[in-house]
């Protein structure tokens, strides 16, 4: 009977501890101010990007991505004479070459900045993993412009 009681305690915690883990999604960020504020709180982020929605629009195959950012750095920028605070951030992952032997990785690094009016860069090249040099298609180097809201989502992890 108390075997049977524990099991039940541990099914019901484990329930409890579930609903509760989904009753607090993840907080979609709209504004440079949110995603800072997020930053300095020491949140990670994951950013969905939807690049036909960018400038220029992407053609490629891929309709939707994400990416987790877990460093980042905050500067101010100047260009022309204006200054801007900016949030960077960067990661390299291992993914599948586009064409060729897919048992095999390369590295794609993207890097994005944030702007303080919202507008966005991103950034992505392919590079081989043995040295880390870029890969020899131009089609493998791309910069994105976007906005927060429109082909870039932040979420709040």
């Amino acid at each position: 009977m108390i075997k049977k009681m524990n099991k039940l305690l541990l099914l019901l915690s484990l329930s409890f501890y579930l609903t509760a883990s989904f009753a607090s999604p993840h907080k979609l960020l709209h504004t440079y101010s949110e995603v800072l504020n997020s930053l300095s709180k020491g949140s990670h982020l994951q950013v969905i990007s939807k690049l036909s929605d960018c400038s220029p629009s992407s053609t490629d195959n891929i309709q939707l991505s994400g990416i987790e950012f877990n460093h980042f750095v905050v500067y101010t920028s100047n260009t022309n004479g204006q200054k801007s605070n900016v949030i960077g951030m960067s990661n390299t992952i291992a993914v599948h070459p586009k064409l060729g032997d897919t048992s095999k990785y390369i590295s794609e690094y993207i890097r994005m900045h944030i702007f303080e009016n919202g507008s966005v860069e991103m950034f992505h090249q392919y590079l081989n993993p043995d040295n880390s040099v870029v890969t020899a298609s131009k089609e493998d180097v791309a910069t994105y412009t976007c906005q927060l809201d429109k082909g870039i989502q932040v979420y709040e992890l």
